[in-house]
């Protein structure tokens, strides 16, 4: 029952650099670390509708509806439930068994009250509904990033029925839509958000990505690589290049415009480098910066799939490796940082590695040694004994007849 869509090793390629620009972008450094990381989470999404679409488009020609559904949604279940609900499981139980008045129980305590959020993926409405209900509403570096997978399951949930009862052309005409109304549902989902909750720009910014119709352009654009053609792009390589030229510019002239006009300092809206999506709420980016993000990210994926290829960067073995390990990597890369830190602190020479860029990079290496050395473990220990139970499960394709 293999598939005939071929695996593209730069896609892989791709994941690392996502990954590491994320864990830079989360990295409590003062020399190795970056503003933006949402950038890279929105390629995920992009890339992740580019090959779910590719993959139903297939398997709606090979099965019926019924084995249409159960195979899509198995193969999902056993490459993301195990270690995502391993991953909720081990927290509560640290919950249960350390002792109520310590520091981990308080810091684990969040995975408790927010339980019905993450066993059911809707995470990613946890800080928008709990505002409205005046209960809290924030996050901690255990279950901060867990919107994004809540994002996934949701489009998993709806697409493949999509794709299975409409024809190719009403597809084509849903996904479009779909990029083109999103752009003009965060527009006035913005206002809303700032009308709701002035104060507080961090959760106006975090609910502009965390609902799905805030985010349905994202995995459009990538299904559209799938069902369009783009041959009229002559020179797709040069047209990425020339958004990316656009989409800086555009940055350095809004951080210029919230300096000058404004008089206020970028990185206090930052809070530090961090949570760059806050001065772009904050100065109405957002609402069209992640539209142009998007378009970049597809410009991206579709280069790599005509062949256009960066390969001694995108196929480089690091890189390749580090993008087998993604999954892991980005489910456990909080919690294991704020692990490590706590095992650095104890070695006198590390101390206050930030102070000095030669000791904060030999820390940044420490981490990604010891992160990588974790996922590795899991991935080839755990993830893959499911993984490969995908190719023991038979499912009846359809007869050539039909």
């Amino acid at each position: 029952m293999a598939s005939s869509i071929k695996y593209i090793k730069p896609f892989d390629g791709m994941r690392g650099i996502g990954a590491l620009m994320i864990i830079l972008y989360h990295f409590p450094g003062n020399y190795f670390t970056i503003s933006h990381g949402w950038e890279f989470m929105q390629l995920f999404f992009v890339m992740s509708g580019y090959l779910i679409t590719l993959v139903l488009l297939e398997d709606k020609q090979r099965f019926a509806f019924k084995n249409f559904t159960l195979y899509f949604y198995v193969k999902r279940v056993l490459r993301l439930f195990p270690l995502y609900f391993a991953y909720l499981f081990f927290w509560l139980i640290i919950y249960w068994i350390s002792d109520p008045n310590s520091l981990l129980h308080k810091g684990v305590s969040e995975v408790r009250q927010h339980a019905p959020y993450l066993f059911t993926y809707t995470y990613n409405y946890m800080t928008f509904v709990n505002y409205f209900l005046g209960w809290d509403y924030h996050s901690t570096l255990l279950t901060t990033h867990l919107w994004t997978l809540s994002v996934e399951e949701q489009f998993y949930l709806v697409f493949p029925f999509l794709v299975y009862f409409l024809n190719k052309i009403t597809l084509r005409k849903v996904v479009l839509a779909a990029i083109i109304i999103a752009p003009i549902f965060r527009i006035g989902f913005y206002f809303f958000l700032k009308y709701e909750n002035p104060n507080d720009m961090a959760w106006v910014a975090q609910n502009l990505v965390r609902i799905p119709f805030a985010q349905m352009d994202s995995i459009a654009m990538g299904a559209a690589i799938a069902l369009f053609n783009f041959d009229k792009i002559k020179f797709p390589v040069k047209l990425f290049w020339q958004l990316s030229l656009f989409i800086a510019v555009l940055y350095l002239s809004n951080m210029a415009y919230v300096y000058f006009v404004e008089g206020t300092n970028y990185y206090q809206i930052t809070y530090g480098k961090k949570l760059a999506e806050n001065w772009m709420a904050h100065n109405f980016l957002f609402s069209y910066m992640i539209t142009l993000v998007n378009a970049w990210c597809m410009l991206a994926i579709y280069c790599v799939v005509k062949g256009h290829n960066i390969k001694w960067l995108l196929e480089n073995k690091l890189l390749v490796f580090v993008g087998k390990l993604s999954y892991g990597i980005y489910l456990m890369h909080l919690p294991l940082m704020f692990v490590f830190y706590l095992l650095v602190q104890q070695i006198p020479f590390l101390r206050n590695s930030s102070s000095n860029i030669l000791k904060e990079g030999f820390v940044l290496a420490l981490f990604l040694a010891f992160l990588l050395g974790v996922s590795y473990i899991s991935f080839h220990f755990f993830e893959k004994r499911f993984i490969q139970l995908r190719h023991k499960i038979k499912f009846q394709t359809k007869n050539k007849n039909e």
